[in-house]
């Protein structure tokens, strides 16, 4: 698949990949599973991001792996295969939209849309600050954890 952006827009020249929950026009939207896509009809138009992208200039380059229905935390799918971790490949991904992420990570695109289904894209950056960042660590209990970073209110 390779959907070219506007030649004149200002991301022209840059490419993109989306997870397979984003619809593209004449391609199958299958989140995951094999069956849901061969069940539903092709989309007929372009999800609002992938046009948004599209638009700016941007060229589409093909839809990335999830897990099933994209309600897993590993990045593992029983039917598509795991993404490569290109930083170790000994191990899984992680987060449901590990294929987007290991396509921008091995350079096979500029950027990719992903989502944040059940969390995993908040998990994946909080212990990314918790490891670059001091601070008080988080529990899954804790608000942080079930709705993103809050900053501190003034009084």
């Amino acid at each position: 698949m390779r959907i070219a952006g506007a030649p004149d827009g200002p991301l022209a020249g840059l490419t993109f990949a989306v997870k397979d929950l984003f619809d593209v026009a004449g391609h199958p939207t299958g989140g995951g599973n094999p069956d849901w896509a061969r069940q539903n009809r092709l989309p007929t138009r372009h999800a609002w991001a992938v046009q948004r992208l599209l638009d700016a200039g941007a060229t589409l380059i093909g839809k990335t792996v999830t897990d099933e229905v994209s309600l897993g935390i590993l990045g593992e799918n029983p039917f598509d295969g795991t993404p490569l971790n290109p930083k170790a490949p000994e191990r899984v991904p992680g987060g449901s939209s590990s294929g987007s992420a290991s396509a921008v990570a091995q350079a096979l695109c500029d950027t990719a849309l992903g989502t944040d289904t059940v969390d995993t894209g908040r998990c994946q950056l909080r212990q990314f600050v918790r490891a670059c960042l001091p601070g008080p660590s988080m529990s899954l209990a804790s608000p942080e954890a079930r709705h993103g970073f809050h900053t501190p209110r003034s009084r």
